[in-house]
């Protein structure tokens, strides 16, 4: 009973923090643009939102806490932010150095 209550709230974060932000995207009526500035755009976007995504991740919210435990909860909190701030200092280079090539 436990493992479906932690599944259904990973699927339930899925998709409020990556589905919905990239279905927003597809909706979008931008002019047809590279391979690598789509995939930039899309890689800012998940990194946004999985950036708003970590205010969830705090001790505050008594609901993960009771579910998971503490520890793997500041171990998926570092996770995330290592990579949202790997995302955001790749993000200028991918707009910049294409460029110069």
């Amino acid at each position: 009973m436990e493992n479906n209550i932690k599944l259904k709230y990973i699927l339930i974060s899925l998709f409020i923090f990556v589905i919905i932000p990239l279905f927003i995207l597809s909706l979008q009526t931008l002019p047809p643009r590279t391979l690598l500035k789509e995939s930039t755009s899309v890689l800012v976007i998940v990194g946004f939102f999985f950036l708003l995504g970590q205010f969830y991740l705090n001790r505050s919210n008594k609901v993960f806490i009771k579910i998971y435990k503490m520890v793997k909860i500041i171990k998926l909190h570092k996770i995330i932010g290592y990579l949202v701030i790997a995302i955001f200092f790749i993000h200028p280079f991918l707009i910049v150095l294409p460029r110069f090539f």
